[in-house]
């Protein structure tokens, strides 16, 4: 992480100290979750903690968690606490468990000793790398004059679907990457993603952070950005989705569309961008490389039914 300061200033995963306290604090005082503790009989040390957040029908597996002492890793409390949490869960009605597992080295023992326990439990299982640009270092070059750049004001947020649609789904490479992103394969899901974007639900997303690309006067592919309201990071701005559509790829296209969303996310006072795209998706990876970006983070998804 040297030479980041976002990461360098706090706790290298996840959230910072005070942002994970106050989210703790927030699940604690609510009744929506369960909350568990793994004590030795004969000592009454403390060997691990597990908690989860219910809503609906769905539990969601605090990030690092089940976390667990040497000695609750040496007695298996992690798998204890699991199973008690799954029984409680069930008698509850919840039907689906969800967590999401964000570290930086995969080699670690702590993040192994989780992986091994999800992988127990879990039916689907994604995996991506999330990459951060410091918007000060230098400016994107493509080679491709006939690049035209326009504002989302100008284009219906349906043709922003049929673009992604096309772009993640169209040919079986695309399928086989994004195939478990049911936003990038369904237009309905897609569609309804897209607005939850635009009503701001994860941050600003005005207008000029929606862009479409023409090549040769033709749609070729689209970029959508929105800039999270945080406390505990400095000012960044998260490339939500990137697209171009096949038979415009390797144009410049992907490049043009990226340097214009990092001279938005200037233009709103970020200081890094921020992205994520599924572990296998190479091309993509080296085109964020290409671009200034920076790996920092592997993000993996686990879900299962009960």
């Amino acid at each position: 992480m040297t030479g980041i300061p976002w990461f360098e200033q706090v706790i290298p995963f996840h959230y910072n100290h005070d942002e994970e306290s106050k989210i703790i604090k927030k699940d604690l005082s609510e009744d929506s979750g369960i909350f568990l503790e793994a004590i030795d009989e004969n000592s009454d040390e403390l060997l691990g903690v597990l908690g989860m957040t219910v809503k609906e029908k769905r539990a969601y597996i605090r990030p690092w968690e089940p976390a667990v002492t040497p000695m609750g890793e040496k007695n298996g409390a992690d798998r204890f606490l699991m199973e008690r949490a799954i029984s409680i869960l069930r008698s509850m009605g919840v039907k689906e468990v969800k967590t999401t597992f964000k570290f930086i080295n995969p080699t670690s023992p702590t993040t192994q000793r989780l992986i091994r326990l999800y992988r127990q439990y879990c039916e689907i299982e994604s995996q991506s790398i999330q990459l951060l640009c410091d918007l000060d270092e230098g400016e994107i070059k493509y080679n491709n004059g006939n690049i035209e750049i326009r504002n989302g004001e100008e284009i219906p947020i349906e043709r922003f679907t049929d673009i992604s649609v096309r772009s993640f789904a169209h040919t079986r490479e695309d399928r086989e990457i994004h195939g478990l992103d049911g936003y990038t394969q369904d237009r309905e899901q897609n569609l309804r993603l897209h607005k939850i974007i635009r009503e701001g639900t994860f941050g600003i997303s005005t207008p000029d952070c929606w862009k479409v690309a023409l090549l040769d006067g033709e749609m070729a592919g689209a970029a959508i950005c929105f800039i999270p309201q945080s406390d505990y990071h400095p000012p960044h701005g998260v490339l939500g989705e990137l697209g171009v559509m096949p038979e415009f790829r390797r144009r410049g296209v992907g490049s043009a569309l990226i340097r214009a969303i990092h001279e938005t996310m200037i233009d709103h006072g970020c200081k890094y961008s921020y992205v994520g795209t599924p572990l296998k998706n190479t091309r993509a990876i080296r085109l964020y490389e290409k671009c200034g970006y920076r790996q920092v983070f592997y993000l993996y998804r686990f879900e299962w039914r009960l």
